[in-house]
């Protein structure tokens, strides 16, 4: 399994289950009943981010199939960007 399947499946998997917790009353031991909506809408968005993250990518007509022009995530800068974020008092 390479890593955008199991990326594609963990966003299934916390989709779904957002999904379920917004729809149903379990949600209500964890979150107030104004969030069950926002936190259903999320769940469906994650689920979009899953099916598209699953659907099967046509290659590029020069790509040799090999994926020598794929590169992994690009968030690094995600860890450069907690040092501007302010300390709690």
């Amino acid at each position: 399994m390479n890593d955008r399947r199991t990326q594609g499946v963990m966003l299934l998997a916390v989709g779904a289950t957002a999904l379920w917790l917004g729809v149903s009353s379990a949600a209500l031991s964890y979150v107030s009943s104004a969030l069950r909506l926002p936190l259903a809408v999320s769940g469906l968005v994650l689920l979009t981010v899953a099916l598209a993250t699953l659907w099967p990518r046509q290659a590029a007509p020069d790509d040799d199939g090999h994926g020598h022009g794929e590169h992994g995530p690009r968030s690094g800068w995600l860890l450069v960007e907690g040092r501007w974020l302010p300390e709690p008092p």
